[in-house]
């Protein structure tokens, strides 16, 4: 049976805000390589998202996050990530998570006990 069946469940309701998750696994561990995350959705316009990978040897990658313009620094970011965080502690307890994230969001990470590792480089090329 495929871990991956629940999709769109509503997650939390807030003044119109409603965050939505997808793919999340009904079992634990996730199949190796599966991914799922939550959507945020103001009368039924997505404005926002993160998402996250279960990766081999108990690990889980918080890979992409994105809110709309118009809506930034108004706690949809904050919602995305305390709905993802929740999950992840109630139910992959003893993963390692590992993450690559802004300067604008490192603040979040090292309040809820990140290590900085390594710095990335954004590298980029126009194809001529």
């Amino acid at each position: 049976p495929n871990s991956l069946l629940i999709t769109f469940k509503i997650f939390i309701s807030m003044k119109g805000l409603k965050i939505v998750t997808y793919r999340i696994p009904t079992n634990v561990p996730a199949n190796k390589n599966s991914n799922c995350g939550w959507v945020a959705m103001l009368n039924d316009k997505e404005i926002g998202w993160v998402t996250m990978s279960f990766l081999s040897n108990n690990e889980i990658l918080f890979e992409n996050a994105y809110v709309d313009e118009k809506y930034r620094r108004k706690g949809v970011y904050t919602k995305l990530w305390n709905a993802r965080w929740k999950f992840v502690n109630e139910n992959y307890k003893g993963y390692n998570i590992r993450t690559y994230c802004r300067d604008t969001t490192v603040d979040i990470y090292r309040k809820n006990g990140f290590e900085f590792i390594n710095p990335i480089f954004l590298m980029e090329y126009k194809i001529q």
